[in-house]
């Protein structure tokens, strides 16, 4: 073990927006005669939102963790209109 301090990590998770919230979204657009996502006052319908994130943190001193994550996101919202996110963050995190 040349780095035992370091971790890495991954996550997956799911969220999955009520089928009676979509409802009232598609009501709502209904009643309002608007079926076009690009028109601001347009709710979209939300679904399912998919996420994944890997992670790496390095233990650079007993004082300082530098750890960069990727994340994937698959319909960001729950909405299918909106691309799919590729995520970079760092996080710097010290310890006094």
């Amino acid at each position: 073990d040349a780095r035992p301090k370091d971790d890495i990590g991954l996550g997956i998770a799911r969220i999955h927006v009520n089928d009676d919230v979509k409802k009232r979204q598609r009501l709502v657009n209904q009643v309002n005669g608007i079926d076009d996502y690009d028109n601001p006052l347009y709710q979209p319908l939300q679904d399912t939102e998919y996420n994944a994130e890997l992670y790496y943190g390095v233990h650079v001193t007993d004082w300082l963790t530098v750890r960069p994550n990727l994340q994937y996101i698959k319909q960001p919202g729950g909405v299918d209109e909106v691309d799919n996110a590729l995520v970079a963050g760092i996080k710097i995190q010290t310890v006094f």
